[in-house]
């Protein structure tokens, strides 16, 4: 576990509330994506109680606004924003009370670059030289429906377009299947899921439906995963022509929730499902997964599912480190997803966590991000591409320590042919494949 170069406060953690979150041992205020939660809470599962990770949803770009502005998120709009601690000992979240003069937000969590945010709502300051954006793992995006929906598995980003679009819907030009405006739910035009699947369809958040960020929401509106969730599996009419935004992650782990629950004397409640989506260009659609009930995320790693992108974390520095008053504790987090990113030659951060310490959690983060169940995304080392800009142009992509093989354990997927089980280099004798990594043959 990483040990913090500070002196830990004497109060002890708490699984039940409330309590001041400012009182938790060295926290660290985090705002932003709702979609981000299960991430975070597999980091402070890691990380341990050395650091209290304090989590806040208003959603993407507004974590990122409230983070520039250097204030709290304190948002009633969309909805209400939820205070949670992180508790690493539960792996739940605990409500604890924020003190809004003091409980700044330490780091930004955004779906979507934040170049992204301040494209689209100008009000939102780009990034200056005293910020750093660090990409996190990667996620996927998806456009889904409730899963006794009779309509089409497949959506194209042409499709979409239409059926999101807030011009087609006003013209009355309608996509047959989703043709009723009541049951085509959104987000608020800052919500990263909805930003990133708007770059990959063609369609800006201004130009929504339902999707402007005001007092009195559309009733079509949602403001958060949770609620989209929900809005698409209880949907009681017009089942067949409901669909929503979702990221995989949360609908994954909110059907997991919701079939753990059951009704009606332990039949499974109701699920949703991704739809499949044929990104522009393409002939056509995929899953993010190689199947509807795998958790491989293939068709992300090697990218012909277009919807994804990294987290992405936003902080203050100064002369190369993190500033403020939980400086040591934003160091600590910041070390973790630099020490498993697309760069792992990237200087960790000295105000914190050691780096060698760090280096001994890696796999921790990785298993834990990895695990549908915990996590749900895709760390650097497993990915095949990458790209630099939202929803732009691939590249080939080959992870120094790559984790492939052992992420494709992880989820209990199929492995690939070439993986094989290793202790030391010496075992990899097969050609290409020298490097001993997480007890697999990888490349590199």
């Amino acid at each position: 576990m990483a040990v913090l170069a500070i002196g830990a406060r004497a109060e002890a953690q708490t699984d039940g509330g409330p309590v001041t979150c400012d009182s938790l041992t060295n926290p660290v205020f985090i705002s932003g994506s709702s979609a981000s939660q299960p991430v975070l809470q597999a980091l402070a599962n890691t990380i341990g109680t050395s650091v209290s990770i304090v989590y806040q949803n208003p959603d993407s770009c507004l974590g990122v606004a409230d983070f520039l502005a250097g204030m709290p998120s304190t948002e009633t709009m969309p909805s209400a924003v939820a205070t949670n601690y992180l508790n690493p000992t539960t792996g739940k979240a605990v409500a604890c009370t924020l003190t809004p003069a003091t409980d700044i937000v330490d780091i930004a969590v955004s779906d979507v670059f934040a170049a992204t945010c301040h494209q689209y709502t100008p009000a939102i300051p780009a990034l200056g030289a005293g910020q750093v954006e660090i990409e996190g793992p990667i996620q996927a995006m998806t456009i889904a429906v409730p899963a006794t929906s009779q309509g089409p598995a497949s959506i194209s980003a042409e499709a979409a377009y239409v059926v999101f679009g807030g011009d087609a819907q006003t013209a009355g030009t309608t996509i047959m299947s989703w043709n009723q405006s009541a049951n085509i739910f959104t987000r608020p035009s800052t919500s990263g899921t909805l930003n990133m699947i708007g770059e990959a369809i063609g369609l800006a958040p201004a130009s929504w439906a339902n999707a402007a960020l005001a007092a009195t929401a559309p009733p079509q509106q949602r403001g958060s995963t949770g609620t989209m969730y929900t809005a698409i599996v209880t949907a009681a009419t017009n089942v067949s022509n409901t669909i929503g935004i979702l990221s995989d992650e949360g609908l994954i782990q909110k059907n997991a929730a919701q079939l753990a629950l059951g009704v009606d004397g332990g039949t499974a409640g109701p699920t949703a499902k991704a739809l499949y989506f044929q990104g522009t260009g393409q002939t056509c659609g995929y899953l993010p997964d190689s199947t509807a009930t795998s958790f491989d995320k293939v068709n992300v790693r090697e990218g012909r599912y277009d919807i994804w992108g990294p987290l992405h974390f936003i902080a203050n520095v100064a002369n190369g480190q993190p500033t403020g008053a939980h400086a040591a504790a934003v160091a600590t987090v910041l070390n973790y997803f630099i020490a498993t990113g697309a760069n792992p030659d990237a200087t960790l951060y000295t105000a914190g966590a050691d780096a060698g310490t760090v280096d001994l959690a890696k796999q921790a983060l990785i298993t834990a991000e990895a695990s549908p169940l915990v996590g749900g995304v895709v760390p650097w080392c497993a990915m095949h591409v990458m790209r630099t800009s939202e929803i732009g142009p691939e590249a080939s992509f080959q992870p120094s320590g790559a984790c492939g093989c052992f992420f494709e354990a992880t989820t209990g997927s199929t492995l690939e042919s070439y993986c094989k089980t290793c202790t030391t280099n010496t075992d990899c004798t097969t050609a290409g494949l020298p490097a001993c990594n997480y007890g697999y043959c990888e490349v590199q």
